[in-house]
């Protein structure tokens, strides 16, 4: 099997079942010699930053001479962007392979759970020291819970996102996120809900683990619009640090991903220090969060921000930005999930032009509904309608700045469209957009 055909049938099977116990996946990879087991790891959840913490501990790690393994979602352009080896895509030849060796032993697993099974064997055969994987949706019953307690786990946030699997409110989805610590696991967290933390306390101490949680250290002195990145203030001892991310929640992500690091540092990977945590933390490159990507005659914004708490964080970054009063179209589709009235309101104030559509996903709200929505908020606001992202990109980009958000699926899009268009032009899109071209179309 190649690995155009491993992918045609991995995408058939993209869409998340709620899961009863994780059976059938530890069969599974007991199959295949229980990889999990062979490698420290690091587990990661929470609502939002998770991906961010992910990136910035690994790329810690990787400069720090260690042999790292990352596992995160959503992909963006490449579904091999969610397998990586010290910073790289999984090759599409051991992707295929690895692909085959799971699906062998069962073709009946879900799409998450043969990608999952894929990491675990990659980062065994590969040697990893040490693998950063990133939770999919909760905690307790996610799919990567079958690994054995880890030296650390983190919990980036808790707030109310996928409430139809894990419950209907904070201390439920806590209680659910919490899940992931172990025996004798340490794990940091974020959470700044009294109720959330009351509920991780007590379910660390149920699974004989540790939870610290951690106040923000670093703030924002700086950002560089034009690099992709902001320079931060240790509010501990006043030194400042290049981050290759922007966003006010990146301090935070920050503050998180430090204080994992130097837990490790306590434990066995004693080559972290503070030189190699500020080279980790300058060339973290990380796709569809707040990007900012310039050619001669548009910037565009994108931004995965899939929630509430997220499109909040994103209009803090944004009202900071020096795009606030530039001429803004944005390009906006939410799944049905999503709290999309809250979600518009928080956008609201920022809209002159909006133009909404469908991400390529069966779960994509109606743009019109969307549209409604937004003109019974402001009834001036300039609004169009397209279901195809292309021609509802193409519109925006009449404008000079065009902001993409609501979706991770969007800001992939948007990703794969800049790619075929600077690679017909004669322009430098910066920073670069990662991807697999075959003529005028991105694989992947």
């Amino acid at each position: 099997m190649n690995f155009e055909e491993a992918k045609e049938i991995l995408l058939k099977k993209q869409i998340y079942i709620k899961k009863e116990g994780l059976d059938r996946v530890y069969k599974i990879l007991e199959k295949l010699g229980n990889p999990q087991n062979f490698f420290e790891a690091v587990h990661i959840t929470g609502t939002n930053g998770k991906g961010s913490v992910c990136a910035a501990m690994e790329s810690a790690l990787r400069h720090s001479g260690y042999k790292t393994g990352l596992f995160s979602s959503p992909h963006l352009v490449c579904i091999r962007e969610r397998i990586r080896f010290c910073g790289q895509m999984i090759e599409k030849e051991e992707f295929a392979g690895l692909f085959s060796r799971v699906f062998e032993i069962s073709d009946k697993i879900s799409f998450f759970e043969i990608l999952t099974c894929m990491a675990f064997l990659y980062f065994k055969e590969k040697k990893v020291d040490i693998a950063f994987i990133e939770v999919g949706i909760g905690g307790k019953n996610d799919t990567t819970n079958v690994l054995p307690p880890c030296p650390l786990c983190v919990i980036s946030s808790v707030g109310m996102d996928h409430t139809k699997y894990l419950g209907s409110n904070l201390a439920s989805i806590a209680r659910q996120k919490a899940g992931i610590i172990k025996r004798q696991a340490v794990c940091v967290a974020y959470a700044d809900d009294e109720i959330a933390r009351q509920v991780i306390k007590e379910e660390a101490q149920k699974a004989g683990g540790e939870v610290i949680f951690i106040e923000r250290e670093f703030k924002i002195e700086a950002y560089d619009w034009t690099n992709n990145s902001m320079i931060l203030r240790s509010m501990k001892d006043n030194k400042q640090m290049e981050y290759g991310l922007i966003g006010e929640n990146q301090a935070i992500n920050a503050s998180l991903a430090k204080a994992g690091l130097e837990i490790l540092a306590l434990k066995s990977f004693k080559n972290i220090n503070a030189a190699a945590i500020n080279r980790g933390f300058k060339n973290i490159r990380l796709e569809g969060r707040f990007q900012i990507i310039q050619n001669e005659k548009n910037t565009f914004i994108l931004d995965g921000s899939h929630n509430s708490e997220a499109i909040e964080a994103f209009s803090e970054t944004f009202k900071a930005s020096p795009f606030l009063k530039e001429d803004t179209a944005f390009v906006i589709g939410i799944l049905d999930d999503k709290n999309y009235l809250k979600m518009l309101k928080t956008l609201n104030p920022f809209l002159k032009k909006a133009i909404f559509t469908k991400p390529n996903c069966p779960r994509a709200i109606n743009p019109c509904v969307l549209a409604d929505e937004t003109a019974k908020l402001n009834f001036e606001i300039e609004t169009e309608v397209h279901d195809d992202f292309s021609a509802a990109f193409l519109s925006a980009s009449k404008s000079k700045v065009v902001v993409v958000t609501g979706s991770f699926y969007l800001a992939g899009a948007a990703l794969a469209l800049i790619g075929i268009r600077a690679s017909r032009v004669d322009t430098v899109m910066k920073p670069g957009v990662q991807g697999e071209k075959t003529g005028d179309k991105w694989s992947g």
